[in-house]
């Protein structure tokens, strides 16, 4: 990955890149996330067939080739408080897996942490795991706030988590991602509109 290019190139935005179902109003996938560079180059982020991090960069408006059609695909602002302009990266850390395959990214700017992973992990939000253990079953973390902050990961056979279910405890983020990774979970996470 050419990061070099995040730590010389101020950032100027932070996308989120939707996959959009054409039979399925309002139904979307989040894929990736853009960072639109100073220079003009926007750097793409997501997941790779293998579950480990892909990274695109292109010079020009269109989106990668990875987004076929392109008319479903749709760039989104990116969720919570991020400043208009983030300025030059601080520190950029390569996140693994067991194999040492780069999964993640961890970028640290000014104000803000952009953590992009493979197979992202969503927080408060609904899915239903696709692959792995519990396959089928409908998934959601809850997270608590403390020093460091810990989450609550619920499993269930219904999407209001009154049947056949359980939960997790994990101390903190890099416990969440290992707890995904043992379980080998693929989840695909529902849009807002269907919460």
């Amino acid at each position: 990955m050419h990061t070099e290019l995040l730590r010389t190139c101020p950032t100027q935005s932070v996308d989120t890149i939707h996959y959009i179902y054409p039979d399925a109003v309002g139904v979307s996938d989040l894929e990736g996330i853009r960072l639109q560079l100073a220079n003009g180059v926007d750097v793409y982020l997501s997941s790779g067939t293998d579950w480990t991090l892909t990274w695109d960069e292109r010079a020009d408006s269109d989106l990668p080739g990875w987004c076929y059609p392109t008319s479903s695909w749709e760039p989104r602002p990116l969720e919570g408080k991020i400043p208009q302009e983030l300025g030059h990266c601080r520190e950029i850390d390569e996140i693994r897996n067991a194999a040492r395959e780069i999964y993640g990214l961890s970028i640290t700017y000014a104000r803000v942490e952009i953590r992009a992973t493979a197979g992202a992990i969503m927080i408060n939000k609904v899915g239903r795991i696709a692959s792995g253990d519990e396959q089928g079953k409908f998934v959601k973390i809850e997270e608590f706030s403390g020093a460091p902050t810990s989450y609550l990961v619920l499993t269930a056979s219904d999407r209001d988590f009154q049947l056949a279910g359980g939960d997790e405890w994990v101390e903190d983020y890099a416990s969440l991602e290992q707890f995904f990774e043992e379980a080998r979970w693929v989840v695909a996470w529902e849009d807002d509109s269907q919460a």
